[in-house]
């Protein structure tokens, strides 16, 4: 018999593996409930990482021993209309909101976050159920901001030195697997306005507490500019962006990565199909069993020729080579043709192993609609959610504590921060489908 848990005070007990092993397949609220039974599962649940990571994953995997994509709890649409970013010109404030896709396949809010008051911001996408936020003020400074919305936990961190505080910079998330670490990235690209003709590259290590300054910046100084938002892959340890390459009378895109382990830019070679000369349309898609996904769709454009099929999507995946870890290739995972005259194109997120989200506009509408299609029964079904979802994410709850994962430096400057009071006080808080139902808030100053 293994090791032995208490579970209440009167005396029953069970074995600690049979213990986890129910806990780590409930949702996050059932667990948090969970705490109030005794002092160990209180530290089980809230304080032990190994256990909250393992709840993760257990989560986000199909049970079979080949998985491409994570099961997702939530789709998150952003404020921007074009981005994950967005700029606050009124007194109102910015939201970012959460949907879960109902039995009917229908979208249904479950909660918002909002930013406010009078605040620019630009978040991240999610990894292990954590997000990053870079909030910035015209005339109060900026503030960068870690955040598990399942728990309510945010963390404002230090500003890396010679951070260009009005510039919004281009923010990516991962995990490091080897040093069991989390990493942010903010790169800002060359500005004329900011006078500086290069890359500057900031990562911030949670493990170590600081932030460095990346001046190897290997394939990312062939791109003039990032085009997409950054899509996690390869379990969280490869962030993915398209952008424009430089060197070229006409705009070629490119596909660059990031590895969080070496902290490396590569470009990585697309197949010729997906190669930007011809007329189709490319998007990153999100995975975790993969180093890159890629989809070739139709062109968003209602100018619509009667010559070229405007109506299909192929979807590519990268992997290394098992018998060369060093060499990366590529092959097609499915291809779909939609049987009307249309346009179709993705959503950038997977929900499972062989389900995803697309864009579907047909010749008689105005917009497009978000149609939900499983490639293995090849079933496609209406939403009723009319418009793009741009740069949407999947996300599921964890209870992976930011807090626990640093290190005491971190600590001690939490500690002095807080004696430097300010009058300017914004906020993050989540608020249920009635705005009035605030759950959690985290008050903050900006520097």
């Amino acid at each position: 018999m293994g090791d032995k848990m208490e579970t209440s005070d009167n005396g029953y007990d069970m074995p600690m593996e049979v213990l986890i092993e129910i806990l780590i397949h409930l949702p996050v609220n059932s667990l948090i409930r969970f705490t109030i039974v005794c002092k160990s599962w209180l530290h089980l649940i809230r304080h032990n990482p190994q256990f909250a990571l393992r709840h993760y994953l257990t989560r986000t995997r199909l049970p079979s021993s080949y998985t491409l994509m994570d099961n997702v709890d939530y789709i998150v649409d952003y404020f921007g209309k074009y981005g994950r970013s967005c700029t606050n010109t009124t007194d109102e404030t910015l939201r970012m909101f959460i949907y879960n896709l109902t039995v009917k396949k229908t979208f249904r809010l479950v909660k918002k976050i909002e930013y406010g008051p009078r605040v620019d911001a630009c978040v991240s996408n999610f990894c292990h159920g954590i997000m990053c936020a870079y909030v910035t003020s015209t005339n109060s400074g900026a503030r960068v901001l870690l955040c598990n919305p399942a728990i309510g936990e945010v963390l404002p961190l230090p500003l890396p030195p010679n951070f260009a505080t009005r510039e919004t910079p281009k923010l990516g998330l991962g995990f490091d697997p080897i040093n069991n670490n989390y990493k942010i990235v903010a790169a800002h690209p060359p500005s004329v306005f900011a006078g500086r003709d290069f890359w500057q590259v900031d990562v911030y290590s949670l493990r170590d507490g600081c932030w460095h300054n990346l001046n190897a910046l290997g394939s990312l100084v062939e791109f003039s500019t990032l085009t997409s938002e950054a899509t996690l892959n390869a379990n969280g340890r490869v962030l993915n962006w398209l952008g424009h390459l430089k060197y070229s009378t006409m705009p070629v895109q490119g596909l660059l990565s990031f590895d969080m382990v070496d902290e490396v830019f590569q470009e990585v070679t697309m197949p010729e199909c997906l190669y930007p000369n011809s007329w189709r349309q490319h998007h990153i898609l999100s995975s975790s069993g993969c180093q890159a996904c890629l989809c070739c769709s139709s062109f968003p454009s209602v100018d619509l020729k009667k010559d070229e099929h405007f109506n299909g999507i192929d979807i590519w995946v990268l992997n290394r080579d098992n018998d060369d870890d060093e060499k990366m290739l590529w092959h097609k995972h499915f291809s779909f043709t939609f049987s009307d005259d249309g346009l179709v194109w993705p959503v950038n997120i997977w929900l499972s192993n062989h389900e995803l989200l697309l864009h579907v506009r047909k010749q008689e509408m105005r917009t497009e609609e978000v149609y939900h299609y499983d490639h293995l029964t090849h079933q496609l079904t209406r939403t009723s959610r009319f418009g793009t979802l741009m740069n949407a994410d999947g996300y599921t709850e964890s209870l992976i504590s930011i807090k626990g994962l640093m290190p005491s430096s971190y600590h001690q400057y939490v500690d002095e921060g807080d004696e430097d009071e300010k009058d300017y006080v914004c906020f993050v808080r989540e608020v249920g489908r009635k705005n009035n139902d605030v759950h959690w808030s985290y008050s903050f100053k900006l520097l």
